[in-house]
């Protein structure tokens, strides 16, 4: 929980916010999370407002997992342990900004409900009781105040509308009946200890005395005062309800407009002004710290609960030093060895075939080789494997992956969906071929079952480059592949290209050989063309996804001048083993 509303502070969880959504967004990024999975793991942020620092709330709120069940376990308990008691002080502050954003609370209000404290443990079962009752009531007072700020101006959300507001009054009056109960308790314990059992009672464990009785009273004139007031005339909180759907009728869009008159005085809300957009988020979170379970709270995925779990673990291993500033530490590169191992899955074979420039291993002999294929040369495809075709038990890799991860697939589904503005959930595979709706949205199913098949993309991952650390991959056949006549191999070769695309820092070297000729000036080494005769020369070359406006190659022509670009290019001594 957050502790403390300095700037320094706020700046420090504001950091720490951003790193862990960058994580939870990574996770959903990967379909290893769904939306609402995702939305519960990660921070609120409210802007700031004048009545956000009065109320004590800090304007980044804790993920809705830390909050899970915390409050049905005080109700089922009838106790409230530390963790719990910070749960109930949040809710508690976010509440009472609430009401007075919207202009429920007058300023008296804000400083009573603030100002008491409630007893830590139930003192009977009318008491126990009480605290029921107020949780279901919170329930259904933030339900209509969520539903209200949803309605349109049509006949049937109109009338919504009034029923709305008149579920809110009742929830509200039964609110505040049930603070009533817990401040007569407080002044029952901590009254009772000072004229009749002393300061050390039982019942008064937790030492309190005259001045948690003055906000007990306090706290209770004012809930007596505005339950009163609704009974009599319930107008008001109808007109503070109306600012949110009156915004989206009036404006047309989540802009703040007036709010309403308030039903206890003064209102504390200094401009007088409802921004829509931040209440929903203020209702959306307490609504799940009222009623969120941390069985529904914790993702499903075991890797993402790993992943998640590393994180925190990492921050409080004492071991790890504290790491240097950025601008002193010293750069480093991480590199990864890669021969022919599988990349990236094609679609199916007549797919890679097309993308790659060779002959469909699957159809007939008579077409001509591909633009890029050897002359009257057939390209194999052993050792392949694509995702669509099915084997001999009819079974195609796509349908084995998709019984394997169904959760991973169902978020994968929502997330194009999400993207597209469609429901996807009946999609199959095959929507993703070559004459599917999701034709242009193929490579995303590649890499998705790419990363669940154990390939080398699942290694490769972004974001991994900075100013002081690097990610090469050494492919070192990556140039021998390229004009290779075996589909496999010219495979592999397209899906670095393709993983050069999708991740910009990445960067992947290999081995070249290009025809030189010998006999320069003092023996130097000359290009090819230049002298008769000629030999191959090996060459060390890096090279990452071109950016910018394309270019023209000026060496290694096998490499596709649109897609990726050459950094470095060094030759090699002569090695008689590996000129091959």
């Amino acid at each position: 929980m957050l502790q403390g509303q300095d700037d320094e502070h706020v700046a420090m969880w504001d950091a720490f916010a951003s790193a862990w959504d960058e994580i939870v967004a990574d996770l959903r990024e990967g379909d290893l999370v769904s939306d609402r999975e995702a939305d519960n793991l990660r921070f609120t942020r409210l802007c700031y407002d004048q009545g956000l620092e009065a109320s004590g709330v800090r304007p980044i709120l804790m993920p809705a997992f830390f909050f899970a069940g915390q409050m049905q376990r005080v109700v089922d308990t009838g106790l409230v342990d530390t963790a719990q008691g910070l749960v109930l002080g949040e809710a508690r502050r976010l509440l009472v900004w609430l009401g007075a954003h919207l202009g429920l609370l007058g300023t008296p209000a804000v400083t009573a409900m603030l100002g008491c404290s409630l007893l830590p443990e139930v003192q009977d079962a009318a008491h126990q009781q009480s605290r029921e009752r107020m949780l279901r009531a919170c329930v259904r007072l933030l339900g209509a105040v969520a539903e209200v700020g949803m309605t349109a101006r049509t006949p049937a959300d109109l009338r919504r509308r009034q029923s709305l507001h008149a579920e809110a009054v009742l929830a509200l009056c039964e609110v505040l009946s049930c603070l009533e109960v817990e401040c007569q308790a407080v002044r029952l314990v901590a009254g009772g200890s000072n004229t009749r059992r002393g300061p050390g009672s039982r019942r008064n464990k937790w030492g309190f005395g005259a001045a948690e009785v003055t906000a007990a009273e306090s706290l209770l004139a004012v809930a007596q005062a505005m339950r009163s007031q609704l009974e009599v005339d319930p107008t008001p909180i109808s007109a503070c309800l109306r600012a949110l759907h009156d915004q989206e009728d009036d404006l047309g869009h989540h802009g703040p407009i007036s709010q309403g008159s308030g039903i206890s005085g003064t209102s504390s809300n200094m401009s007088g002004l409802c921004d829509a957009t931040m209440v929903q988020k203020a209702v959306s979170v307490l609504l799940k710290m009222l009623t969120l379970t941390p069985a529904a709270a914790r993702p499903q995925s075991t890797e993402a609960q790993r992943l998640l779990t590393f994180f925190m673990s990492s921050l409080a291993n004492k071991q790890l030093a504290k790491p240097v500033a950025l601008d002193e530490m010293l750069s480093w590169t991480v590199l990864t060895p890669c021969y022919e191992e599988d990349v990236l899955y094609p679609l199916s074979m007549s797919h890679a075939a097309s993308q790659t420039g060779c002959l469909d291993p699957s159809a007939p002999t008579a077409g001509g080789p591909g633009p890029h294929a050897l002359a009257g040369a057939r390209p194999t495809a052993a050792g392949m494997s694509d995702l669509l075709t099915e084997s001999e038990d009819q079974v195609s890799l796509m349908a084995f992956l998709r019984s394997v991860f169904p959760d991973d697939w169902e978020h994968f589904k929502e997330r194009l969906g999400s993207r597209l503005g469609v429901n996807l959930q009946a999609v199959s595979e095959e929507a993703f071929a070559p004459a599917g709706p999701l034709a242009d949205l193929a490579l995303e199913l590649q890499l998705w079952a790419s990363f669940r098949g154990q390939l080398l993309y699942d290694a490769w991952i972004d974001d991994l480059v900075s100013s002081k650390f690097s990610y090469v991959v050494s492919s070192q056949v990556y140039g021998r592949n390229r004009n290779a006549r075996e589909l496999r191999n010219r495979w592999l070769a397209e899906g670095v290209d393709v993983l050069l695309e999708v991740y910009d820092k990445l960067k992947v070297a290999f081995l070249d050989f290009a025809p030189f000729a010998l006999g320069g000036p003092n023996g130097a080494v000359t290009p090819a063309g230049t002298a008769c005769g000629g030999a191959l020369a090996q060459y060390s070359v890096l090279i990452q996804g071109r950016r910018g406006p394309p270019a023209a190659w000026e060496s290694a022509e096998f490499v596709c001048a649109q897609r990726v670009e050459e950094l470095y290019r060094v030759r090699l001594p002569h090695n008689r083993s590996s000129m091959v």
